[in-house]
């Protein structure tokens, strides 16, 4: 599983990777996780930041940034 952090040099983004990798962590998952702040390779995605990308199909963009307890959801919701 790849998941993307997308967003620009923000606390919100530095928050959704922090809770992201708790997530997998608590989930017991393996998964890549990559923070993109290229902006050519954000244009690639219709998002609002910071966003949240699981195999290329956006599964949260904008604020408020989701709590780990959300974000384990919507892994589980994809990966099931």
């Amino acid at each position: 599983m790849k998941i993307k952090i997308i967003g620009t040099d923000m606390p919100e983004l530095q928050e959704l990777v922090d809770r992201t990798k708790a997530a997998v962590s608590e989930l017991g998952v393996k998964a890549e996780v990559e923070t993109v702040t290229d902006m050519m390779e954000m244009n690639k995605y219709t998002i609002s930041l910071p966003g949240l990308v699981l195999n290329e199909k956006v599964i949260h963009g904008g604020a408020p940034v989701p709590d780990t307890a959300e974000i384990k959801k919507l892994i589980q919701s994809e990966i099931s």
